[in-house]
């Protein structure tokens, strides 16, 4: 199996980490008159050893509400498949975590394999929201 240059540089820098663990906090952003509510997760880096954390129906290795490791952590917004969840690439946000990124994930609401109503075309609305109440709950977050 090959690996691209980017696929191996992302592996080297994930070696290359001094977080313990990813921290992990779930997030709730009510609904507005326009938007149904979002919830989903943070994944963060963490200097405490980890722990099992329940995420949905998983058990994940994290620490809930760790404080943050680092300033100026850069954002990566994973948005889930179609019928997927939030935590549908917990692994991934956990490798990019402890890599010293802020990962943050939202179930889509209506495209859920519980509730498959809702249009694709409505996910970059989600999006914009999510990024919205990072922005705004930084200085605070996790």
């Amino acid at each position: 199996m090959r690996f691209s240059p980017l696929v191996l540089a992302i592996l080297l820098f994930c070696a290359e980490t001094t977080a313990h663990a990813a921290g992990l906090k779930f997030i709730d952003i009510p609904a507005d008159e326009q938007a149904p509510a979002l919830h989903g997760a943070v994944w963060y880096p963490c200097a405490a050893p980890p722990g099992p954390v329940t995420l949905g129906r998983i058990v994940v290795p994290a620490v809930k509400d760790c404080p943050v490791t680092g300033t100026k952590l850069p954002l990566i917004v994973v948005s889930h498949g179609n019928l997927g969840w939030f935590g549908g690439h917990h692994d991934t946000a956990e490798a990019l975590a402890n890599a010293g990124y802020v990962v943050v994930a939202i179930t889509h609401p209506g495209d859920t394999s519980s509730d498959p109503g809702r249009s694709v075309f409505e996910r970059p609305a989600d999006i914009k929201r999510l990024i919205d109440y990072m922005i705004a709950t930084c200085p605070t977050m996790p």
